[in-house]
């Protein structure tokens, strides 16, 4: 039996970054969902994208309104988002929004791998264990990518590090 329930919509929010300027330094978050959930805000957010990075923004709450306001502009900066990007962002409650980030193809960013304030995940015996080198073709660099690609869906990010240690620690025969 189905339940009509429409308050898990409330859970998500999207933003068009459309002016430049104004967006830039800050972005309000909708009415709505202040109704919905602007008591159980903290003075600061945190937003997590997809790799697990996780970023402290300031929310200024005034008149039942909120904007993202300190912190938005780095990660704004550090994301390279600019007029036309689609952002949405979904309340996982503690103060912390998922976001995704698309932009103007209409399609998900490639997040940057190479963040200085990112803790490193050792890449280990056991991690190169756990996805070995088996390359889908006889190029070394696409079995890198391929594992790469494995390690970042196990561990959600990688460094430019541990994709340095993967690549000195793979070695790749071709395939006969």
């Amino acid at each position: 039996m189905a339940v009509d329930d429409h308050s898990h919509n409330l859970r998500s929010f999207f933003r068009i970054i459309l002016e430049p300027r104004g967006d830039l330094h800050e972005l309000g978050i909708p009415k709505t969902f202040m109704a919905e959930y602007g008591s159980s805000l903290s003075d600061v957010v945190s937003l997590k994208i997809p790799t697990g990075k996780t970023w402290k923004v300031e929310l200024l709450k005034e008149n039942g309104r909120a904007w993202f306001r300190d912190g938005w502009h780095k990660f704004v900066t550090y994301y390279s988002i600019c007029h036309g990007h689609f952002l949405v962002f979904t309340y996982g409650g503690m103060s912390l929004f998922s976001v995704y980030i698309f932009d103007k193809t209409a399609c998900e960013i490639e997040y940057p791998l190479d963040d200085p304030q990112e803790t490193e995940v050792p890449v280990t015996e056991t991690l190169i264990k756990t996805y070995p080198c088996s390359p889908s073709s006889s190029s070394k660099e696409n079995g890198v990518l391929a594992l790469i690609g494995q390690c970042k869906r196990k561990f959600g990010t990688l460094t430019r590090a541990h994709i340095k240690k993967i690549n000195e620690s793979c070695v790749f025969s071709p395939l006969v």
